[in-house]
């Protein structure tokens, strides 16, 4: 009997021997898993530094001053289309007879279309990309910038500067395109200086106004404002 109940004993002690073990393989398969979801998130946010870091080794080269032309160009056109409409509303004054009411309209349309375009432009950069709705709006404002010198009346031209301030509210897409283009050490100074261009656009249509005018009349005076957007289409595009 005694020999019989050390033979349970410890054939006992053997069994509680092999279940050991069981408990500590569980509790060492989770810090594994962990280890493997925080790789996986190391490794995407290896893949975001690694775009940034090589924009910053490639440096600023000569692409980097092609797309700021462009984006200059997008500016200025913007400043040209929303200043030149004053020297071209004095003129229509006297040849179309127009009034207060209508000349304030005209000079006025662009601001709402650049209203209404702002947050459409912005929605579909994020759906369909920047680059192709930065040439559509650019686009826009050509095509209605060029049919605005074909006007004949005060309907007419009412609804294209709408749609010439709608499509500018899309250009400035390209001011974002161009910013996550750049170097690090180049993005702030590079992207304020566009901003100079808004000047030099509207220094552009003062310089019309005064050469054309005058001597070749509002028509050609209006193409030639028109020209700075569609230039930069071009240059965008190709």
């Amino acid at each position: 009997a005694e020999g019989r109940g050390r033979a349970l004993a410890q054939s006992r002690a053997r069994r509680g021997r092999g279940s050991a073990p069981q408990p500590t393989l569980t509790l060492a398969a989770m810090p594994r898993r962990e280890k493997k979801a925080g790789k996986e998130k190391s490794l995407q946010q290896i893949e975001e530094e690694d775009t940034e870091e090589a924009i910053d080794q490639i440096g600023l080269g000569m692409f980097h001053w092609e797309v700021y032309l462009i984006v200059g160009l997008f500016t200025a056109a913007d400043s040209v289309e929303i200043g030149f409409i004053s020297f071209v509303t004095e003129v229509l004054k006297q040849e179309w007879g127009l009034e207060e009411s209508a000349k304030a309209t005209m000079e006025a349309m662009i601001f709402v279309g650049m209203l209404l375009g702002a947050p459409t432009w912005g929605w579909l950069a994020d759906k369909y990309g920047r680059r192709p709705i930065m040439l559509i709006s650019a686009m826009v404002v050509s095509i209605f910038g060029f049919l605005t010198a074909a006007c004949n009346s005060a309907g007419q031209l009412i609804p294209c500067r709408l749609m010439v301030g709608f499509g500018c509210s899309g250009c400035v897409v390209a001011f974002d395109v161009f910013a996550e283009l750049l170097p690090t050490d180049y993005r702030g100074p590079l992207t304020m200086s566009t901003f100079y261009w808004f000047t030099l656009g509207a220094l552009y249509s003062n310089v019309c106004a005064k050469f054309l005018l005058c001597s070749m009349g509002w028509r050609t005076f209006t193409i030639v404002c028109a020209l700075p957007t569609f230039v930069a289409a071009a240059a965008g595009f190709f």
